[in-house]
């Protein structure tokens, strides 16, 4: 029995974009189905533990989530590091990576889950900060 491959491209990795890929698990096991996840950040925000790290600074690297660790099932999706979505196509996305490259992944469903751009005192920067040195930033009046 031949079984078609389906590429499925997920935009984001937040709350909605796991509950896609670990939704697809299964047949991503099964070999039905090829997960690829374009991201900007290399972690998962989890908004509602935040703020017990103003309290125990030490809590905020738990709250801190990697995608691999978020994602169940034994076939990890493949993460793509991107700068920015340039644009949506009739069988694709083109992207700017990381390094600057403009590039194009193509696919057979797209799922749009990038949620929103919140960038509340909780949430960790983009700007490279180690959290020794934002959390004194956030906790000071």
């Amino acid at each position: 029995v031949y079984v078609m491959v389906k590429s499925v491209v997920i935009l984001g990795c937040g709350p909605g974009g796991l509950a896609v890929a670990n939704g697809l698990a299964d047949a991503a096991a099964a070999g039905k189905v090829q997960i690829t996840i374009l991201e900007k950040k290399d972690h998962v925000d989890l908004c509602t533990p935040h703020p017990r790290s103003l309290v125990n600074a030490a809590f905020a690297d738990e709250v801190l989530l990697m995608h691999e660790r978020a994602i169940l099932g034994s076939v990890q999706p493949r993460f793509i590091a991107v700068a920015d979505i340039t644009s949506l196509t009739a069988n694709g996305v083109v992207y700017t990576s990381k390094s600057g490259a403009t590039e194009t992944i193509t696919a057979d469903a797209l799922v749009i889950a990038t949620g929103s751009s919140y960038k509340g005192a909780y949430v960790k920067n983009d700007d490279g900060l180690q959290k020794l040195e934002w959390l004194p930033k956030i906790t000071k009046g």
